[in-house]
């Protein structure tokens, strides 16, 4: 043992003394280095300058020469040879401790135009006869006083700066600043910057501006297909203000900065300190109870937005001030037009970071994105621009394969979606065997970022929102309301084609009702600018109130708040309706606004704990692929289940009529496939609305106090109850599907077929699939992994006494359904067209058997340990049925469809309960 232990203290005392003598012997670190341009050293060639001359570096450019309100020098000297495309910058001598901010746009030739691209917080540091672009550390820093300089230390020891790449110094300015190539910086290296690839010998400058505060350099180059792409570097520094960060809380939804500071001490141990993303926006005389901003936040509308728009535009953007009034700051946000006709502002680049531009681009895609610049130290918001996507107030074409992902996926857990993706046999998309002809034209679209392609081809796992949570900036990268509002729209144009009392007279927009179009174009606007104001989403907010009481509160409030994702509102037979959509901001606006903006302290560390009020709960992003059934996307009231009941009255009633009202005269029947495909989007989205509820759970943010709610709240079990109802008769009925002969037999395809039209690939309609793919969405809600684990936990969330859904009664009810009619056969005389079971409940039948003997034999261990003997029972009740028919069936007395559909089914049961092993438990 001694022996040992003198062994094992020789071994560290020579592991330790090799340490030492390793950095002993490692070369000294480097001497300072010489200001750029000093005098060399002692040994050195004197008569040999260190750099070329001036001069001669910049032989053949011209100095860039922009406007400017007080002759100040520029942020940097630019000078540029127009023949040979070279752009030189000299830097201040100051540089080395200067802070800039490197942000990208993409101007012209991509659907992507007008985006604000990526950003980088960057500073210079010299190295020898080279610059180091760097980008500083600051998810970890340690930001503690005096007393904690050790640990400062050592949180700066360990989390260096990054290198973002080097450029070599050409030669010192006349100010003794030094010189570099710009230009092989910004499109050399472009990919850096902008993750585009374009070929830089090629590449070419527009009008390069300088200014005392920022650079604005246009560049034009070839990306990979050819396509002339126009990129936009706006460089510039963040101006030093008096700007106070405000601490985050998570009961109000603002997008965030967030670092660890080592030095906090929290009770949650995570150390985070997460400030608020805002505009420094404060009153010019702070002793006024109502006073204008210091500076206000100004929105230039671009000359591209057509005449028509620019009021609702403008009432959009404005409707804002009204939550700022609230408290006391008036005309907090102006609106200024630029326009081509009379050149108001337009000597003004959108790109240029110092202004904030409403855009109008032409993607193809439905669309609507208000992001963003922040300074990544404080949570300060420096500039944003809003892009919106001409097609979206446009009767735009949704595909169906796309449509049906928005809706069926909508809010599904990631565990339902890998226990899908790993077990095919629950995978709705494989129901339909759908093709979609454009995908791969899609996918491979260099112009189409990752979440465009998403909504595309109708694959939400193609998005890349991670800038979201892993960047210390949180960043609106992805909005869907605009993609999910055309939906909508072509749903209300449809029923309003249909239903005479949806109707409107009064000055057309665009061939509809302006009454109708100019409030969605003003609720959408409305909703980006919550972005740039640092709003995230509130899908909580449009369970404020009922349906009758939205009805009600017509051109006034009616959801909890504007950056919901809320529905257009139809309704049949003169049912009240109120404004087709939200025009007003909601209490929950003006709460957060108030929360964000306000300087009155004691207010600040009070207004949270009013989050458990009805008309301020807040849920977001994440939060959709919750438990909650009120949290999500194009719902509407404190009752979402009665909203998916209206949401149904609505496609059948248009069902009724598609066949008189949904083509007219001389036009293609493929618009009544259009009409069947929408409103098989629509049901399709009720019932996930619906099966929201079984196993639900009201989460709630409040903290502990006084009035606060319990966190985690089951959903009375009434409800899911109803929920289950609702499921089974619009889902797993054939009645809930209208497929009348004269109505399918039209169902034709788009016989256009070129670029942007190829058509549907499923000419004939596969009526089978698309039902068996509707209700295999339906299975799915059900019988997921998380599904069940939240109706077995919710039994132990409920007190002994109380009402609770089980998991039996979840089993007994959907299977129950599915195989009622061995539970009462039906009676008579059947034939191969009259059958006993028709062909779609022999899909649906067929369906939940493979489902139960999967889940009886191989059951997944994310699964409750009761599904697994649950599906075995009911397999063995099944068998059961099936014996009583069998005889029938073998001597022909049912329908030859049914007596193999009975055979069949026999078979694979019996065998399954044969070979069944237990899961082993624990």
């Amino acid at each position: 043992m001694i022996r040992t232990r003198l062994t094992s203290i020789v071994a560290l005392t020579l592991f330790f003394g090799s340490l030492t003598v390793a950095q002993d012997a490692a070369p000294a670190a480097p001497a300072p280095q010489a200001p750029p341009g000093a005098p060399a050293g002692p040994g050195a060639d004197k008569d040999k300058p260190e750099y070329p001359p001036f001069d001669q570096v910049i032989k053949g450019c011209e100095k860039v020469v922009s406007p400017t309100t007080d002759g100040s020098a520029s942020l940097y000297t630019l000078y540029f040879d127009k023949k040979k495309n070279k752009l030189l910058a000299e830097l201040t001598p100051q540089f080395a401790g200067q802070r800039i901010f490197i942000a990208t746009s993409i101007s012209g030739g991509s659907r992507q135009t007008g985006h604000q691209w990526n950003d980088l917080y960057a500073f210079w540091q010299q190295q020898d006869n080279k610059l180091l672009l760097m980008e500083p550390n600051l998810q970890r820093q340690a930001r503690g006083g005096d007393q904690e300089k050790e640990l400062r230390s050592s949180v700066t020891r360990t989390y260096t700066d990054r290198v973002v790449t080097s450029v070599p110094i050409l030669c010192m300015g006349p100010g003794r600043g030094p010189v570099i190539n710009l230009g092989d910086l910004l499109v050399g290296q472009m990919p850096l910057f902008t993750n585009i690839r374009g070929r830089a010998e090629l590449a070419s400058f527009g009008t390069v501006k300088a200014f005392p505060q920022n650079l604005e350099i246009p560049v034009t180059v070839p990306t990979g297909d050819g396509q002339l792409t126009k990129i936009h570097y706006s460089i510039s520094v963040i101006p030093k203000t008096d700007y106070k960060p405000r601490e985050a809380d998570e009961r109000i939804g603002y997008f965030l900065t967030v670092f660890k500071d080592f030095t906090k001490n929290d009770p949650d141990g995570t150390q985070f300190t997460r400030f608020i993303n805002r505009w420094n926006l404060q009153k010019r005389d702070a002793s006024l109870a109502m006073s204008p901003p210091s500076e206000p936040i100004v929105f230039y509308v671009e000359h591209t937005v057509p005449v028509r728009y620019r009021r609702w535009v403008r009432d959009g953007i404005l409707e804002w001030n009204e939550a700022f009034e609230k408290i006391g700051i008036l005309n907090a946000i102006e609106v200024r037009q630029q326009d081509a006709q009379t050149k108001a502002f337009m000597d003004l680049d959108p790109e240029d970071v110092r202004y904030n531009f409403f855009r109008w681009i032409t993607s193809e895609t439905p669309f609507a994105m208000g992001p963003s610049r922040v300074n990544p130290e404080t949570g300060q918001i420096l500039d944003a621009d809003i892009i919106f996507d001409d097609s979206m107030l446009k009767l735009y074409r949704q595909e169906y394969d796309r449509a049906i992902s928005a809706y069926g996926l909508d809010g599904v857990s990631p565990q339902a979606i890998e226990f899908m993706e790993s077990r095919p046999l629950w995978n709705p998309f494989a129901m339909a065997k759908q093709v979609n002809p454009m995908r791969e034209a899609v996918l491979n679209d260099p112009n189409l970022s990752d979440d465009q392609k998403a909504d595309l081809v109708g694959d939400p796992e193609l998005r890349t929102n991670d800038r979201l949570y892993s960047s210390v900036v949180q960043q609106n990268r992805y909005c869907s309301y605009a993609a999910g509002k055309a939906m909508q729209m072509e749903m209300a144009a449809l029923a309003m084609t249909m239903m005479p009392d949806l109707q409107q007279d009064g000055p057309q927009l665009d061939g509809v009702p302006e009454s109708y179009l100019g409030p969605i174009l003003k609720e959408i606007v409305m909703h980006e600018v919550g972005h740039t104001l640092g709003l995230r989403h509130n899908f909580k907010a449009s369970a404020w109130k009922s349906l009758d009481e939205y009805a009600d509160a017509a051109g006034a409030a009616s959801v909890g708040s504007v950056m919901d994702y809320n529905p257009i509102r139809v309704t049949v037979d003169g049912k009240p309706r109120g404004d087709w959509v939200p025009v007003k901001l909601g209490p929950y606006d003006f709460w957060a606004i108030e929360y964000g903006y306000t300087y009155d302290e004691k207010r600040i560390k009070e207004m949270a704990k009013e989050s458990n009020r009805l008309e301020y709960q807040f849920a977001t992003d994440e939060d959709t692929i919750g438990p909650d059934p009120l949290v999500a996307r194009f719902d509407l009231s404190a009752d979402p289940l009665a909203w998916a009941q209206e949401r149904m009255e609505v496609v059948k009633a248009a069902r009724v009529k598609m066949l008189d009202k949904a083509v007219k005269e001389n036009e293609s029947w493929h618009l009544l496939r259009r009409a069947y495909e929408t409103l098989l989007g629509q049901q399709l989205g009720a019932l996930r609305t619906a099966s929201r509820y079984v196993g639900g759970v009201h989460v709630n943010r409040d903290r502990r106090h006084e009035d606060g709610r319990d966190p985690l709240v089951p959903v009375d079990a009434a409800k899911q109850r109803a929920a289950l109802e609702f499921l089974v008769i619009n889902g797993l009925r054939d009645d809930a599907f209208d497929l009348r002969p004269e109505v399918v037999r039209k169902l034709s395809t788009n016989k256009h077929r070129h670029w942007g039209s190829l058509g549907d690939s499923d000419e004939a309609f596969s009526l089978h699939d698309r039902v068996a793919q509707v209700q295999a969405f339906v299975m799915l809600y059900l019988m997921n992994p998380r599904t069940l684990s939240q109706v077995f936990d919710n039994e132990l969330r409920s007190a002994p006494d109380e009402d609770a859904l089980t998991l039996p009664e979840l089993f007994r009810i959907a299977v129950g359904e599915v195989y009622s009619e061995f539970a009462n056969p039906p009676t008579g005389e059947f034939t191969n067209r009259k059958p006993m079971v028709s062909s779609l409940r022999r899909n649906l039948q067929a369906g939940m058997t493979s489902r139960l003997i999967d889940l009886a034999v191989n059951s997944p261990r994310s699964m409750p340990a009761p599904v697994q003997t649950l599906a075995m029972m009911h397999l063995r009740h099944l068998s059961g049925k099936l014996n009583a028919l069998s005889d029938a069936a073998s001597k022909g007395q049912i329908d030859d469809y049914t007596a193999a559909h009975v055979l069949e089914m026999k078979s694979r049961v019996d065998k399954a309960l044969d070979s069944i092993m237990v899961r082993p438990t624990g």
